[in-house]
Order: C-alpha cells, then structure tokens, then sequence
C-alpha cells in the first residue's frame, strides 16, 4: 500500500508538471494584449474592485510577486500596486515579460473570474530615414531604420496624404511619375511611432548651376559669344539676353554674330537647372573692328592691353622723337651760325687789335714817288692769306736804312711777314673800321 501510493504520488508529480508547461507553452503562445517598451513603466490593471479585508495577490508566471491580506504585506511592496490593486512595473526589460495573473481571495475563497494578461516588452522604434535607388526609369524607395523585428509596421504618405497601398519597408515606381512628389514614411509598433522628414527622389537631381560668364572671341569679321559655367550636364539650360530682352533664338551655348551687327550690344545669359538658376553679368564684346587695306583685323586687346593705348603710346613715342630731332637740328643749325658769327667777330676783333700806321693815313712822299713798290706789296702770291696780313704796319725809314737792302723778289720773306704780324702797335686811330678781308686774287705768271 505504501508502494502504491508513493507511485501514485509520482504519477501526480508529473501530471502536475506537465500540466504547468503547457500552461506556460500555451501563455507564450497567445498574442499579446499588453506592450511596454524597455526602459519604461508600465501598469497592468484590476478589473475587480477590492475590498478592504479582501487579499490581493499577483502572479507572474508561477512566481507570487505581490501578496496582501487585508492591509498586512507578505510579499512585495505597497508601492508595487494602486489603491485599486493594479499592478506597477517600472524600468521594464525582456525580463519583464511573460503571463501575469491577478488573484483576489475573500476569507480564503477565490473570488471572481480574472483573465490573466499576456505582457509583451519590445524595443522602441528608431527614426526612420528614406532612400532612392535609381535604375535607368524606375526609382526605389526604401524607408531605413534599425529593427527588423516583425513587429515593425510600415506606412508611407505621398505629397503628405497616407497612401492605404504602400505598407511595405521599400516600393518602386516609374521616374517620370515620381520625379516631383514628395515621400515620408512612418515606423511604428505597439509602443512608439516614429516619422521620417520629407524626401525627394534624387535619380533627377543636379547640384546648382554655378554662376555664369559670358566670354568674346574673334575671326576677321565674326564673334563668337560663350556662355561659360563649370557644369556640362544635359539638364543644364542656357538662355540669351540682348539688350536686356530675351532672344528666343539663341539657346545653346554659344553663338556667333557679325561684328558690325552686335558692337554695340549687350549680352547677358542666364544658366539653369531643375533647382537652380542664375544669370551673368552685362556683357559687350571687346572686339574692336580696325579693318586694314588688306581686310586684316587685329584683336582689341594685346597681353591684356588695348589696342588703341598700345597705338596712343605708340604714336606719343613716334612724335616725341620728330621733336627731339627737330630740336638737334635746329640746335645745331644755331650752333653752326654762331660759330661763323664769332669766327667773323674773331676776325675783326683781332683786326681792329693791329693799329694801322700813320704813315698808311698819311703817306710819306718817298711812297708817292714808288709806286711801283706799292703795286709791288698789292700783288701777293696766291699761296698766302689775303687776311689781316695786308694792314701789318711798315718800319720807320730809319730802321729800314739800317738793315741791309732786300733784294728784289716777287715773293715777300716769310720772316720778316711772321715779324710783322707779331708785332702789336697800339691803335693810333680807333674811330676808323679796318677793312674787311678780301678774296684771294690770282697771279698770272
């Protein structure tokens, strides 16, 4: 007997046991009906409404966490419930979860039919963030976060209106019908919701244009006008102003034009895209039209300089120089005059520095009566200076019978001509104008 029962009491063990984990498998397989995220509290109500001598008592699991009879605590702490017997959780974990059950006893009798509470304790979900993916006409949005729990619910507005179609993490779409709208999409669970900022698909999107330049150049009797900017995408559109008006005509980049035409024109171009836009500064062509005998036409700027300061400087230098050669030969034409003037002032002075004779204002008698040696003085051979030698001054008569007798001769002795003219008698007569040189007669022989 004793056998039997310890077998029944084993059989009963282990009826018990199983009976309590498919208690347990059957909890953990039900839904949920309470969440709570980590980290935060949660309270888990009482639908029975207590009594004062009544006894309260929480089960987690198996597990009493709360017991009070009356008003005496057996486990647990006051604080752990309300006034009405709901159940306080706080900094909830994984731990956490699990099958709660409240149980009320009225002296020792069960009381009421409670439903025990299945808790469920899940991470809250991060911001979520949208991407594109383009292939050639279709675009992929993708809403970006960091759970991939299954709990993870998706919802995504299009031009801020829910569209009840697209409740998956990622969709697709035609380029061309999406390329202006605008997407946000919503991450959600049973304990928070999250929403992602505005998003526009960047398959079509192009930085901003840069700002624009407008340049010149040109050939003989064209220019063409360019319209630079660092960017060369297909999207970038180009536009021409002239004279502040919009030219229909001109779209492209560049563009050329007859120099007489556009001289006096102004230019402007406008560069765009799908996000930006932006126009150069006015813009006249620095062309300058100097057509030659030849129909050559050189540029208006040489090394960055114009080409009418480079004329204007040249022509100051080329004129500076006629001066300067004007100056030197009227300079030296003076020059030459002066010296004549004081070679003829040289002359004179050194004339009148020679007194004549007295004997040449008054001539002696013995003169009157030798004429032929008078004419014979007046001709003179053509080798000598017809100069200031005609005026030097005789000897006295005393010292011409003192010296010997000069031979007669058709040429004066060139001593007694250089005794002559070095000697310098004071002017006996200044009042008179010594005669001027006279030219150079020949002897005929």
């Amino acid at each position: 007997m004793v056998m039997m029962g310890m077998k029944m009491a084993a059989v009963s063990s282990v009826s018990l046991l199983l009976l309590l984990t498919s208690i347990v498998t059957t909890t953990d397989s039900q839904d949920c009906n309470y969440h709570a995220a980590k980290k935060q509290d949660v309270t888990l109500p009482l639908t029975y409404v207590l009594k004062d001598s009544d006894q309260l008592r929480w089960l987690h699991g198996s597990k009493v966490i709360f017991d009070r009879r009356a008003k005496v605590m057996v486990t647990g702490n006051p604080d752990d419930v309300s006034q009405n017997g709901s159940l306080r959780l706080r900094n909830m974990d994984q731990s956490k979860a699990g099958t709660y059950t409240p149980t009320v006893y009225d002296d020792g009798q069960r009381i009421g039919n409670l439903e025990p509470m299945v808790l469920c304790v899940m991470d809250p979900v991060s911001q979520p963030q949208v991407t594109s993916e383009c292939d050639k006409t279709l675009v992929t949005f993708t809403c970006m976060q960091s759970q991939t729990s299954p709990e993870v619910q998706f919802e995504w507005s299009e031009d801020g209106k829910v569209n009840p179609k697209l409740k998956e993490r990622s969709f697709k779409g035609v380029l061309k019908d999406m390329e202006q709208r605008v997407y946000r999409c919503r991450v959600y669970n049973e304990v928070s919701s999250l929403t992602s900022a505005p998003f526009r698909q960047n398959c079509t999107q192009s930085d901003p244009v840069s700002q624009p330049q407008v340049t010149s150049e040109c050939a003989k009797t064209l220019v063409t006008f360019t319209c630079m900017q660092s960017q060369t995408s297909p999207e970038v559109q180009f536009e021409w102003l002239e004279d502040g008006k919009v030219n229909p005509k001109l779209k492209e980049r560049s563009f050329k034009g007859v120099l007489k035409d556009v001289e006096q024109r102004v230019y402007r171009c406008r560069v765009s895209n799908k996000v930006s836009s932006l126009t150069s500064a006015p813009f006249r062509q620095n062309c300058t039209q100097s057509v030659l005998d030849n129909g050559f036409i050189f540029p208006a700027d040489i090394y960055g300089i114009n080409i009418w300061i480079i004329i204007g400087g040249g022509g100051g230098v080329v004129l500076l120089l006629i001066i300067i050669v004007i100056i030197c030969c009227v300079t030296n034409k003076r020059k030459k005059r002066m010296k004549i003037k004081d070679e003829e002032e040289l002359r004179l002075g050194w004339s009148n520095s020679n007194p004549q004779c007295q004997h040449q204002n008054h001539p002696p008698d013995h003169q009157k009566q030798q004429p032929h040696q008078h004419t014979h003085r007046q001709q003179k051979p053509a080798g000598h200076s017809t100069g200031p030698r005609q005026h030097r001054c005789k000897q006295p008569p005393g010292q011409q019978r003192n010296q010997l007798p000069q031979v007669p001769s058709h040429q004066p002795e060139p001593g007694t001509r250089r005794a002559e003219q070095g000697r310098r008698q004071p002017a006996g007569n200044d009042s008179e104008r010594p005669p001027l040189p006279q030219p150079r007669r020949k002897i005929q022989k």
